[in-house]
C-alpha cells in the first residue's frame, strides 16, 4: 500500500455492548495507524465495559462478559488511547454512524473532564458538590469509582468521609 499522508491515519472498529451511542460501551477496539513513512501500529484491546454485555450483542462479536472480566475499564486505558490517535485522520466501517461520533464524544466530553481532575482544586469543588447532594438526596452508603488521578480520588473519599457517607471507592 503507497498512501501519500499528511498526517498519520488510523483506520479502527469498535465492538460495543449495543448501538446506542449515549449509553452503551466498548468492549473492544482495534486500529491500524499508518505513519506518513508507511510504517504500521497495530493494536487490539479488550475493554471492561463495567455493565452486562446483552446476549444480542455478544451474537454480533462473539465478546462475553467472562471475556472481558479482568480487562483494564476503558477509564483505566483512556489516556494511552488518546495518545495513539492524537493527530490523526480516521477511518473505518461504519465509523460515521456509531464509532466516531462515539469516539468525538468521549474526546469532546470525558478526555477533558478526566484531565481536569489533575487539579486538585476542580477534584474538590466537583467532590464536594457531589457528596453534598448524595446527603441531599438521602444517600448515606454508595460505591463509586473515581479518577485516574490518586490525588483526586483521595479528595473524593475525604469529602465522602466528611459529609458522613460510608463509601467504597474504587478507580
Amino acid at each position: 500500500m503507497n498512501l501519500k499522508l499528511k498526517r498519520p491515519i488510523v483506520f479502527f472498529d469498535l465492538e460495543t455492548t449495543g448501538v446506542d451511542t449515549a449509553t452503551d460501551r466498548i468492549v473492544e477496539i482495534s486500529m491500524i495507524k499508518i505513519g506518513v513513512d508507511g510504517s504500521k501500529q497495530i493494536k487490539t484491546r479488550r475493554i471492561n465495559p463495567e455493565m452486562h454485555i446483552p446476549e444480542a450483542a455478544t451474537a454480533v462479536h462473539g465478546i462475553t462478559d467472562e471475556d472481558v472480566a479482568s480487562e483494564p475499564t476503558f477509564r483505566q486505558i483512556a489516556r494511552s488511547l488518546a495518545q495513539f490517535i492524537e493527530g490523526c485522520d480516521f477511518g473505518g466501517f461504519n465509523s460515521n454512524r456509531f464509532d466516531l461520533p462515539l469516539l468525538e464524544w468521549l474526546e469532546k466530553y470525558a478526555f477533558p473532564t478526566e484531565a481536569r481532575y489533575a487539579e486538585p482544586e476542580f477534584a474538590r469543588a466537583v467532590y464536594s458538590q457531589l457528596a453534598k447532594e448524595m446527603i441531599r438526596g438521602g444517600t448515606t452508603r454508595m460505591c463509586v469509582f473515581g479518577t485516574l488521578h490518586r490525588p483526586a480520588t483521595l479528595i473524593l473519599m475525604e469529602e465522602l468521609e466528611k459529609a458522613g457517607i460510608v463509601a467504597y471507592v474504587g478507580k
